[in-house]
Protein backbone atom coordinates (compact mmCIF):
# COMPACT_ATOMS: atom_id res chain seq x y z
CA UNK A 1 0.00 0.00 0.00
CA UNK A 2 1.26 3.92 -0.47
CA UNK A 3 2.33 6.15 1.84
CA UNK A 4 -0.20 8.37 1.04
CA UNK A 5 -2.58 5.79 1.31
CA UNK A 6 -2.25 5.43 4.67
CA UNK A 7 -1.66 8.80 5.56
CA UNK A 8 -5.33 9.07 4.49
CA UNK A 9 -5.76 6.15 6.54
CA UNK A 10 -4.89 7.83 9.75
CA UNK A 11 -7.38 10.74 8.92
CA UNK A 12 -10.01 8.51 8.99
CA UNK A 13 -8.21 6.67 12.40
CA UNK A 14 -8.42 10.06 13.71
CA UNK A 15 -12.43 10.41 15.38
CA UNK A 16 -11.85 6.50 16.52
CA UNK A 17 -8.29 7.81 17.72
CA UNK A 18 -9.25 10.35 19.85
CA UNK A 19 -12.46 8.97 21.53
CA UNK A 20 -10.22 5.91 22.84
CA UNK A 21 -6.94 8.08 23.84
CA UNK A 22 -6.22 8.28 27.45
CA UNK A 23 -5.31 11.84 28.17
CA UNK A 24 -1.69 11.37 29.22
CA UNK A 25 0.47 15.20 29.63
CA UNK A 26 4.19 13.18 29.95
CA UNK A 27 7.14 15.32 31.50
CA UNK A 28 10.46 14.05 31.15
CA UNK A 29 11.57 12.10 34.70
CA UNK A 30 14.92 10.81 33.26
CA UNK A 31 15.94 6.81 33.29
CA UNK A 32 16.40 4.04 35.35
CA UNK A 33 17.67 0.35 35.43
CA UNK A 34 18.65 1.25 31.09
CA UNK A 35 14.75 2.20 30.53
CA UNK A 36 13.54 5.41 29.44
CA UNK A 37 10.77 7.09 31.27
CA UNK A 38 8.33 9.90 31.14
CA UNK A 39 4.91 9.84 33.82
CA UNK A 40 2.26 12.45 34.33
CA UNK A 41 0.01 11.01 37.70
CA UNK A 42 -0.17 7.17 37.58
CA UNK A 43 0.54 6.94 33.73
CA UNK A 44 4.22 5.92 32.82
CA UNK A 45 5.58 5.92 29.35
CA UNK A 46 8.70 2.92 28.77
CA UNK A 47 10.95 1.91 26.52
CA UNK A 48 11.27 -1.47 26.86
CA UNK A 49 13.81 -3.09 23.80
CA UNK A 50 11.70 -2.54 20.48
CA UNK A 51 8.78 -1.45 22.58
CA UNK A 52 6.94 1.64 23.55
CA UNK A 53 4.70 1.10 26.46
CA UNK A 54 1.87 3.05 28.20
CA UNK A 55 2.11 1.90 32.08
CA UNK A 56 -0.49 2.33 34.88
CA UNK A 57 1.62 2.04 38.17
CA UNK A 58 -1.50 1.87 40.35
CA UNK A 59 -2.90 -1.42 38.14
CA UNK A 60 0.44 -3.07 37.03
CA UNK A 61 -0.68 -2.68 33.64
CA UNK A 62 0.64 -1.55 30.11
CA UNK A 63 -0.97 -1.22 26.86
CA UNK A 64 1.53 -1.57 23.64
CA UNK A 65 1.89 2.23 21.89
CA UNK A 66 4.58 1.64 19.25
CA UNK A 67 7.21 -0.86 18.15
CA UNK A 68 10.01 -0.14 15.81
CA UNK A 69 11.93 -3.40 15.76
CA UNK A 70 12.85 -4.98 12.46
CA UNK A 71 12.26 -9.03 13.29
CA UNK A 72 9.98 -10.52 11.08
CA UNK A 73 8.80 -13.22 13.88
CA UNK A 74 7.36 -10.99 16.97
CA UNK A 75 6.74 -12.03 20.44
CA UNK A 76 4.91 -9.91 22.75
CA UNK A 77 4.83 -11.48 26.32
CA UNK A 78 2.07 -11.25 28.53
CA UNK A 79 4.52 -9.48 30.91
CA UNK A 80 7.26 -7.05 30.94
CA UNK A 81 9.24 -5.76 33.24
CA UNK A 82 10.68 -2.17 34.16
CA UNK A 83 12.48 -1.08 36.86
CA UNK A 84 12.12 -4.08 38.59
CA UNK A 85 8.79 -3.50 38.37
CA UNK A 86 6.38 -6.12 35.95
CA UNK A 87 3.81 -4.87 33.95
CA UNK A 88 0.68 -7.06 33.00
CA UNK A 89 0.41 -6.37 28.34
CA UNK A 90 -3.29 -5.99 28.42
CA UNK A 91 -3.97 -4.26 24.54
CA UNK A 92 -2.46 -3.45 21.30
CA UNK A 93 -2.69 0.65 20.84
CA UNK A 94 -3.89 2.69 17.55
CA UNK A 95 -1.29 2.43 14.67
CA UNK A 96 1.45 0.47 17.58
CA UNK A 97 2.76 -1.43 14.43
CA UNK A 98 1.62 0.85 11.59
CA UNK A 99 3.37 0.39 8.22
CA UNK A 100 6.15 -1.94 9.92
CA UNK A 101 7.11 -4.13 6.32
CA UNK A 102 9.56 -6.41 8.63
CA UNK A 103 7.27 -8.51 10.46
CA UNK A 104 5.58 -11.92 9.25
CA UNK A 105 4.30 -13.59 12.27
CA UNK A 106 3.17 -11.95 15.53
CA UNK A 107 2.65 -14.04 18.75
CA UNK A 108 -0.36 -12.15 20.83
CA UNK A 109 -0.39 -13.06 25.09
CA UNK A 110 -3.62 -14.36 26.42
CA UNK A 111 -3.56 -11.06 28.34
CA UNK A 112 -4.89 -8.95 25.46
CA UNK A 113 -8.02 -7.56 25.34
CA UNK A 114 -8.12 -4.98 22.84
CA UNK A 115 -6.51 -4.20 19.37
CA UNK A 116 -6.91 -0.81 18.31
CA UNK A 117 -7.77 1.18 15.46
CA UNK A 118 -5.05 0.70 12.80
CA UNK A 119 -2.42 -1.49 14.95
CA UNK A 120 -1.54 -3.47 12.12
CA UNK A 121 -2.36 -1.60 8.90
CA UNK A 122 0.65 -1.06 6.02
CA UNK A 123 2.24 -4.35 7.87
CA UNK A 124 2.77 -5.90 3.77
CA UNK A 125 4.69 -8.58 5.14
CA UNK A 126 2.62 -9.76 7.74
CA UNK A 127 0.86 -13.44 6.53
CA UNK A 128 -0.25 -15.03 9.27
CA UNK A 129 -1.44 -14.21 13.11
CA UNK A 130 -3.54 -15.91 16.01
CA UNK A 131 -5.59 -13.41 17.93
CA UNK A 132 -6.20 -14.54 21.44
CA UNK A 133 -9.67 -15.80 23.15
CA UNK A 134 -8.75 -13.11 25.22
CA UNK A 135 -9.42 -10.64 23.02
CA UNK A 136 -12.64 -8.63 23.26
CA UNK A 137 -13.09 -6.00 20.84
CA UNK A 138 -11.10 -5.00 17.61
CA UNK A 139 -10.88 -1.69 16.12
CA UNK A 140 -11.18 0.12 12.91
CA UNK A 141 -8.62 -0.31 9.83
CA UNK A 142 -6.47 -2.71 12.61
CA UNK A 143 -5.02 -4.96 9.59
CA UNK A 144 -5.46 -2.76 6.96
CA UNK A 145 -3.49 -3.27 4.28
CA UNK A 146 -1.71 -6.61 5.18
CA UNK A 147 -1.40 -7.56 1.81
CA UNK A 148 0.33 -10.98 2.76
CA UNK A 149 -2.27 -11.64 5.59
CA UNK A 150 -3.56 -15.77 4.47
CA UNK A 151 -4.60 -16.88 7.88
CA UNK A 152 -5.71 -14.73 10.65
CA UNK A 153 -7.52 -17.25 13.82
CA UNK A 154 -10.38 -17.07 14.68
CA UNK A 155 -11.52 -15.59 11.81
CA UNK A 156 -11.27 -19.86 10.36
CA UNK A 157 -14.40 -22.06 10.37
CA UNK A 158 -15.85 -22.54 12.60
CA UNK A 159 -15.59 -19.31 14.97
CA UNK A 160 -14.76 -20.63 18.28
CA UNK A 161 -17.58 -20.07 20.85
CA UNK A 162 -14.90 -20.04 23.46
CA UNK A 163 -13.69 -16.15 21.60
CA UNK A 164 -14.16 -13.70 23.81
CA UNK A 165 -15.25 -11.38 21.06
CA UNK A 166 -17.62 -8.59 21.51
CA UNK A 167 -16.98 -5.93 19.23
CA UNK A 168 -15.54 -5.98 15.64
CA UNK A 169 -14.99 -3.60 13.09
CA UNK A 170 -15.21 -5.01 10.15
CA UNK A 171 -12.90 -2.11 8.25
CA UNK A 172 -10.00 -3.72 10.01
CA UNK A 173 -9.94 -6.16 7.08
CA UNK A 174 -9.89 -3.72 4.39
CA UNK A 175 -7.31 -4.34 1.50
CA UNK A 176 -6.66 -7.85 3.01
CA UNK A 177 -5.98 -8.53 -0.71
CA UNK A 178 -4.82 -12.23 0.28
CA UNK A 179 -7.28 -13.52 2.71
CA UNK A 180 -9.66 -16.23 1.36
CA UNK A 181 -12.08 -16.90 3.59
CA UNK A 182 -13.01 -15.25 6.40
CA UNK A 183 -15.39 -16.98 9.73
CA UNK A 184 -17.35 -13.75 11.35
CA UNK A 185 -18.09 -14.14 15.10
CA UNK A 186 -21.48 -13.91 16.92
CA UNK A 187 -21.05 -9.91 17.92
CA UNK A 188 -21.43 -9.09 14.34
CA UNK A 189 -25.05 -7.71 13.78
CA UNK A 190 -24.62 -6.04 10.38
CA UNK A 191 -22.13 -5.86 7.14
CA UNK A 192 -21.93 -2.71 5.49
CA UNK A 193 -21.17 -1.94 2.03
CA UNK A 194 -17.71 -0.31 2.95
CA UNK A 195 -16.98 -3.36 4.62
CA UNK A 196 -14.30 -6.06 3.37
CA UNK A 197 -12.66 -3.42 0.75
CA UNK A 198 -10.08 -4.36 -0.91
CA UNK A 199 -10.36 -8.09 -0.29
CA UNK A 200 -10.14 -9.02 -3.60
CA UNK A 201 -9.01 -12.93 -3.33
CA UNK A 202 -12.27 -13.55 -0.83
CA UNK A 203 -14.49 -16.11 -1.93
CA UNK A 204 -15.85 -17.77 1.43
CA UNK A 205 -17.83 -16.09 4.16
CA UNK A 206 -18.93 -17.93 7.33
CA UNK A 207 -22.12 -15.32 8.36
CA UNK A 208 -23.64 -16.26 11.86
CA UNK A 209 -27.16 -16.20 12.81
CA UNK A 210 -26.65 -12.74 14.42
CA UNK A 211 -26.32 -11.24 11.69
CA UNK A 212 -29.58 -9.25 10.66
CA UNK A 213 -28.56 -6.67 8.48
CA UNK A 214 -26.69 -7.09 5.27
CA UNK A 215 -25.99 -4.44 2.97
CA UNK A 216 -26.96 -5.43 -0.88
CA UNK A 217 -25.49 -2.39 -2.51
CA UNK A 218 -23.70 -3.77 -6.00
CA UNK A 219 -20.53 -2.30 -5.29
CA UNK A 220 -19.76 -4.45 -1.85
CA UNK A 221 -17.03 -6.20 -2.52
CA UNK A 222 -18.54 -9.35 -0.62
CA UNK A 223 -21.25 -9.54 -3.61
CA UNK A 224 -18.20 -10.91 -5.24
CA UNK A 225 -17.74 -14.03 -2.99
CA UNK A 226 -18.52 -17.35 -4.82
CA UNK A 227 -20.21 -19.32 -1.78
CA UNK A 228 -21.41 -18.17 1.82
CA UNK A 229 -21.90 -20.59 4.24
CA UNK A 230 -24.64 -19.59 7.02
CA UNK A 231 -28.16 -21.24 8.21
CA UNK A 232 -31.18 -21.49 6.36
CA UNK A 233 -33.65 -18.69 6.73
CA UNK A 234 -30.87 -16.75 8.28
CA UNK A 235 -30.20 -12.97 6.83
CA UNK A 236 -26.72 -15.15 5.49
CA UNK A 237 -29.73 -17.31 3.34
CA UNK A 238 -31.59 -14.51 2.07
CA UNK A 239 -28.54 -12.38 0.47
CA UNK A 240 -27.33 -15.53 -1.26
CA UNK A 241 -30.13 -16.60 -2.71
CA UNK A 242 -30.92 -13.16 -3.80
CA UNK A 243 -27.83 -12.17 -5.08
CA UNK A 244 -27.42 -15.55 -6.71
CA UNK A 245 -24.58 -17.14 -4.59
CA UNK A 246 -23.57 -20.47 -3.73
CA UNK A 247 -25.58 -21.09 -0.03
CA UNK A 248 -24.31 -24.28 2.67
CA UNK A 249 -26.42 -24.60 5.32
CA UNK A 250 -24.13 -25.17 8.27
CA UNK A 251 -26.84 -27.09 10.27
CA UNK A 252 -28.09 -29.53 7.26
CA UNK A 253 -30.15 -32.70 8.86
CA UNK A 254 -27.39 -35.29 9.67
CA UNK A 255 -26.68 -38.03 7.59
CA UNK A 256 -24.64 -41.14 8.46
CA UNK A 257 -21.69 -41.91 6.75
CA UNK A 258 -21.16 -45.39 5.87
CA UNK A 259 -17.79 -46.66 6.62
CA UNK A 260 -16.07 -47.72 3.75
CA UNK A 261 -13.30 -49.91 3.06
CA UNK A 262 -11.29 -50.80 -0.14
CA UNK A 263 -10.32 -54.07 -1.25
CA UNK A 264 -6.49 -55.38 -1.55
CA UNK A 265 -4.82 -56.79 -4.11
CA UNK A 266 -3.22 -59.78 -3.29
CA UNK A 267 -0.56 -62.51 -5.29
CA UNK A 268 -0.16 -66.18 -4.25
CA UNK A 269 2.33 -68.49 -4.80
CA UNK A 270 3.13 -72.25 -3.91
CA UNK A 271 6.39 -72.65 -1.86
CA UNK A 272 7.94 -76.16 -1.82
CA UNK A 273 7.79 -77.11 2.07
CA UNK A 274 5.78 -74.62 3.44
CA UNK A 275 2.48 -74.47 1.11
CA UNK A 276 0.46 -71.91 -0.93
CA UNK A 277 1.94 -68.07 0.73
CA UNK A 278 -0.47 -65.45 -0.17
CA UNK A 279 0.32 -61.85 -0.08
CA UNK A 280 -1.44 -58.39 0.03
CA UNK A 281 -1.04 -54.97 0.00
CA UNK A 282 -1.46 -52.70 3.34
CA UNK A 283 -5.19 -50.85 3.28
CA UNK A 284 -5.91 -47.61 5.13
CA UNK A 285 -8.20 -47.86 7.69
CA UNK A 286 -8.28 -52.38 8.07
CA UNK A 287 -8.08 -53.68 11.02
CA UNK A 288 -7.40 -57.05 10.05
CA UNK A 289 -8.01 -59.83 6.34
CA UNK A 290 -10.23 -62.70 5.94
CA UNK A 291 -8.46 -65.39 3.84
CA UNK A 292 -11.14 -67.75 1.63
CA UNK A 293 -10.39 -70.49 -0.06
CA UNK A 294 -12.19 -71.99 -3.19
CA UNK A 295 -15.13 -70.25 -2.80
CA UNK A 296 -15.96 -71.16 0.48
CA UNK A 297 -17.25 -68.26 2.91
CA UNK A 298 -15.92 -69.13 6.04
CA UNK A 299 -11.97 -68.21 6.37
CA UNK A 300 -8.99 -70.52 6.20
CA UNK A 301 -7.05 -67.17 8.02
CA UNK A 302 -7.89 -64.38 9.97
CA UNK A 303 -4.69 -62.08 10.31
CA UNK A 304 -3.76 -58.04 10.76
CA UNK A 305 -0.55 -59.29 8.94
CA UNK A 306 0.28 -58.60 5.02
CA UNK A 307 0.73 -62.93 4.58
CA UNK A 308 -0.98 -65.87 5.37
CA UNK A 309 0.26 -69.41 4.41
CA UNK A 310 -2.20 -72.10 3.52
CA UNK A 311 -0.71 -75.34 4.63
CA UNK A 312 -3.55 -77.73 4.02
CA UNK A 313 -2.99 -78.70 0.35
CA UNK A 314 -2.79 -81.28 -1.66
CA UNK A 315 -0.61 -82.36 -4.67
CA UNK A 316 -2.18 -82.32 -8.03
CA UNK A 317 -4.92 -79.67 -6.89
CA UNK A 318 -5.43 -76.33 -7.73
CA UNK A 319 -7.19 -73.98 -5.31
CA UNK A 320 -8.51 -70.22 -5.64
CA UNK A 321 -8.12 -67.48 -2.72
CA UNK A 322 -9.50 -64.22 -1.93
CA UNK A 323 -8.90 -61.80 0.77
CA UNK A 324 -11.16 -59.27 2.22
CA UNK A 325 -10.23 -56.27 4.80
CA UNK A 326 -12.55 -54.87 7.43
CA UNK A 327 -12.83 -53.32 10.59
CA UNK A 328 -15.28 -53.75 12.84
CA UNK A 329 -18.41 -54.26 11.18
CA UNK A 330 -16.99 -52.96 7.76
CA UNK A 331 -15.82 -55.71 5.38
CA UNK A 332 -14.51 -54.78 1.80
CA UNK A 333 -15.31 -56.05 -1.09
CA UNK A 334 -13.01 -59.66 -1.69
CA UNK A 335 -9.37 -59.27 -3.68
CA UNK A 336 -8.86 -60.58 -7.03
CA UNK A 337 -8.47 -63.76 -7.35
CA UNK A 338 -5.56 -66.41 -7.45
CA UNK A 339 -5.39 -69.33 -8.84
CA UNK A 340 -2.40 -71.86 -7.53
CA UNK A 341 -1.95 -75.36 -8.61
CA UNK A 342 0.29 -77.43 -6.23
CA UNK A 343 2.72 -79.24 -8.35
CA UNK A 344 2.67 -83.42 -8.24
CA UNK A 345 6.53 -82.95 -7.81
CA UNK A 346 9.21 -80.95 -6.22
CA UNK A 347 10.14 -78.52 -9.19
CA UNK A 348 10.88 -75.36 -7.91
CA UNK A 349 14.19 -74.49 -5.68
CA UNK A 350 13.91 -71.93 -3.59
CA UNK A 351 16.01 -69.21 -1.40
CA UNK A 352 15.19 -67.17 1.22
CA UNK A 353 16.49 -63.42 1.03
CA UNK A 354 17.17 -61.29 4.28
CA UNK A 355 18.59 -58.61 5.88
CA UNK A 356 18.34 -55.22 7.64
CA UNK A 357 16.85 -51.78 6.75
CA UNK A 358 18.80 -49.11 8.27
CA UNK A 359 19.51 -44.95 8.03
CA UNK A 360 16.30 -43.95 9.21
CA UNK A 361 17.31 -43.32 13.11
CA UNK A 362 15.07 -45.19 15.36
CA UNK A 363 11.56 -46.56 14.77
CA UNK A 364 8.91 -44.85 16.31
CA UNK A 365 5.53 -46.20 17.94
CA UNK A 366 3.03 -46.99 15.42
CA UNK A 367 6.16 -46.82 12.21
CA UNK A 368 6.01 -49.86 10.21
CA UNK A 369 8.79 -51.16 7.22
CA UNK A 370 6.84 -52.18 4.21
CA UNK A 371 9.10 -54.72 1.96
CA UNK A 372 7.87 -55.86 -1.51
CA UNK A 373 9.51 -58.30 -3.89
CA UNK A 374 8.32 -58.74 -6.89
CA UNK A 375 9.56 -61.16 -9.90
CA UNK A 376 9.24 -60.59 -13.73
CA UNK A 377 5.78 -62.07 -13.85
CA UNK A 378 4.55 -59.43 -11.17
CA UNK A 379 4.18 -61.60 -8.66
CA UNK A 380 4.66 -59.83 -5.37
CA UNK A 381 5.78 -61.02 -2.08
CA UNK A 382 5.38 -58.70 1.15
CA UNK A 383 6.06 -58.60 4.50
CA UNK A 384 6.93 -56.28 6.76
CA UNK A 385 8.90 -55.35 10.22
CA UNK A 386 8.98 -53.06 13.19
CA UNK A 387 12.67 -53.49 13.75
CA UNK A 388 14.64 -53.05 10.41
CA UNK A 389 14.83 -56.79 10.17
CA UNK A 390 13.78 -59.01 7.81
CA UNK A 391 13.16 -62.44 5.39
CA UNK A 392 11.15 -63.10 2.39
CA UNK A 393 11.18 -67.09 1.80
CA UNK A 394 10.00 -68.73 -1.24
CA UNK A 395 12.22 -66.81 -3.79
CA UNK A 396 13.13 -68.68 -6.56
CA UNK A 397 16.71 -69.48 -7.93
CA UNK A 398 18.01 -67.64 -10.62
CA UNK A 399 15.01 -65.65 -10.93
CA UNK A 400 15.78 -62.22 -10.58
CA UNK A 401 13.20 -59.20 -8.43
CA UNK A 402 12.91 -56.01 -7.85
CA UNK A 403 12.91 -55.06 -3.84
CA UNK A 404 11.04 -52.15 -2.98
CA UNK A 405 11.14 -50.37 0.59
CA UNK A 406 8.76 -47.88 2.22
CA UNK A 407 8.44 -46.32 5.23
CA UNK A 408 6.45 -43.38 6.44
CA UNK A 409 8.40 -40.00 6.21
CA UNK A 410 10.95 -41.94 3.90
CA UNK A 411 11.32 -42.12 0.45
CA UNK A 412 10.39 -45.33 -1.33
CA UNK A 413 13.83 -46.84 -2.31
CA UNK A 414 14.71 -49.76 -4.63
CA UNK A 415 16.72 -52.44 -5.38
CA UNK A 416 17.43 -55.22 -7.90
CA UNK A 417 18.29 -58.85 -7.10
CA UNK A 418 19.04 -61.64 -8.79
CA UNK A 419 18.64 -65.33 -6.98
CA UNK A 420 21.28 -67.36 -7.14
CA UNK A 421 21.48 -70.78 -5.27
CA UNK A 422 22.09 -69.88 -2.21
CA UNK A 423 20.27 -67.27 0.24
CA UNK A 424 20.76 -63.62 -0.76
CA UNK A 425 21.87 -60.54 1.76
CA UNK A 426 19.84 -57.80 0.78
CA UNK A 427 21.03 -54.88 3.15
CA UNK A 428 18.69 -51.40 2.80
CA UNK A 429 19.15 -47.88 3.53
CA UNK A 430 16.51 -45.01 3.88
CA UNK A 431 16.97 -41.49 4.80
CA UNK A 432 13.93 -39.46 6.52
CA UNK A 433 13.13 -36.13 4.18
CA UNK A 434 14.36 -33.34 5.66
CA UNK A 435 17.58 -35.50 7.48
CA UNK A 436 20.37 -33.96 5.92
CA UNK A 437 23.17 -35.00 9.18
CA UNK A 438 22.06 -38.69 9.12
CA UNK A 439 20.92 -38.69 12.60
CA UNK A 440 17.09 -39.93 12.02
CA UNK A 441 16.17 -36.86 13.41
CA UNK A 442 14.92 -33.59 11.93
CA UNK A 443 16.78 -30.67 13.90
CA UNK A 444 18.63 -27.21 12.90
CA UNK A 445 21.87 -29.13 11.84
CA UNK A 446 19.98 -30.12 9.02
CA UNK A 447 19.19 -27.07 7.80
CA UNK A 448 22.68 -26.04 8.23
CA UNK A 449 24.44 -28.95 6.41
CA UNK A 450 21.78 -27.92 3.16
CA UNK A 451 22.82 -24.38 3.45
CA UNK A 452 26.69 -25.35 2.94
CA UNK A 453 26.03 -27.80 0.06
CA UNK A 454 24.54 -24.98 -1.30
CA UNK A 455 27.10 -22.25 -1.10
CA UNK A 456 29.57 -25.14 -2.55
CA UNK A 457 31.28 -25.74 1.13
CA UNK A 458 31.99 -28.74 2.65
CA UNK A 459 28.89 -30.35 3.78
CA UNK A 460 27.58 -33.92 5.10
CA UNK A 461 25.75 -33.74 1.70
CA UNK A 462 29.05 -33.61 -0.58
CA UNK A 463 29.36 -36.76 -1.18
CA UNK A 464 25.81 -38.24 -1.22
CA UNK A 465 24.22 -40.31 -3.78
CA UNK A 466 20.98 -39.16 -5.35
CA UNK A 467 18.43 -40.87 -3.20
CA UNK A 468 19.64 -39.30 0.26
CA UNK A 469 19.74 -36.05 -1.75
CA UNK A 470 16.11 -36.22 -2.97
CA UNK A 471 15.27 -37.05 0.52
CA UNK A 472 16.54 -33.59 1.87
CA UNK A 473 15.18 -31.51 -1.45
CA UNK A 474 11.58 -31.00 -0.58
CA UNK A 475 10.72 -29.38 -3.38
CA UNK A 476 10.98 -32.67 -5.49
CA UNK A 477 13.90 -31.99 -7.51
CA UNK A 478 17.33 -33.80 -5.81
CA UNK A 479 19.50 -30.22 -5.51
CA UNK A 480 19.17 -29.44 -1.80
CA UNK A 481 18.92 -25.35 -1.63
CA UNK A 482 18.23 -22.12 0.61
CA UNK A 483 14.90 -23.00 0.33
CA UNK A 484 14.70 -26.53 1.68
CA UNK A 485 16.55 -25.25 4.60
CA UNK A 486 13.97 -22.65 5.14
CA UNK A 487 11.51 -25.53 5.14
CA UNK A 488 12.92 -27.03 8.08
CA UNK A 489 13.49 -23.89 9.51
CA UNK A 490 9.75 -23.11 9.35
CA UNK A 491 8.96 -26.68 10.47
CA UNK A 492 11.22 -26.58 13.92
CA UNK A 493 9.99 -22.91 14.35
CA UNK A 494 8.12 -22.25 18.17
CA UNK A 495 4.98 -21.04 16.04
CA UNK A 496 4.63 -24.10 14.05
CA UNK A 497 4.67 -22.10 10.50
CA UNK A 498 3.44 -23.94 7.72
CA UNK A 499 5.88 -26.43 6.12
CA UNK A 500 6.38 -29.20 3.34
CA UNK A 501 7.64 -31.03 5.92
CA UNK A 502 4.63 -31.36 7.64
CA UNK A 503 2.84 -33.62 4.78
CA UNK A 504 6.36 -35.62 4.65
CA UNK A 505 7.46 -36.50 7.49
CA UNK A 506 6.50 -39.82 9.46
CA UNK A 507 3.28 -38.73 11.82
CA UNK A 508 4.66 -41.14 14.51
CA UNK A 509 8.09 -39.12 15.13
CA UNK A 510 8.46 -36.19 17.45
CA UNK A 511 9.20 -32.66 16.47
CA UNK A 512 13.13 -31.90 17.61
Amino acid sequence: MKKTTHRSLRGRLAAAAIAGLMAITAAPVGSFGGFNVTASAEKLELTVGNFTLTADTSTQKATIKKYTGTESNVVITNLMSSGGIYYEITAIEDAAFENNTYITNVYLPSSIVSIGNGAFSGCTSLSDITIPNSVKTIGAYAFAGCTSLTSIYPFTYPFPNSHAMTSLDLTAFSNCSSLTCISLPKCVTKISSTDFVGCTALNTLYIPKETVSIDDSPSAQYRKVSLICGYNGSEAWRFATTNNIIFKDLNPSPTPTPVTISSPVISAKYVEGSGVVITWNAVLDAAGYYIYRSGNRNPIGDTSKLTFTDTNVTRGYTYSYTVAAYNGSAISEDSNQVNVSIPQQTSIDTVKVYGKVSGFGEVYSGEVIYIELIDSDGYTMYTETNDGNYTIYGVEKYEKYTMKVKMPGCPDRSYTITASTSDIIQNATLRRYGDADGDGKITATDATQILKYDAGMQSKLSSADGYTLKAVSLFGDTQPSAKDATQIIRYLSYYSLPSRLDNLVSPYMPRS
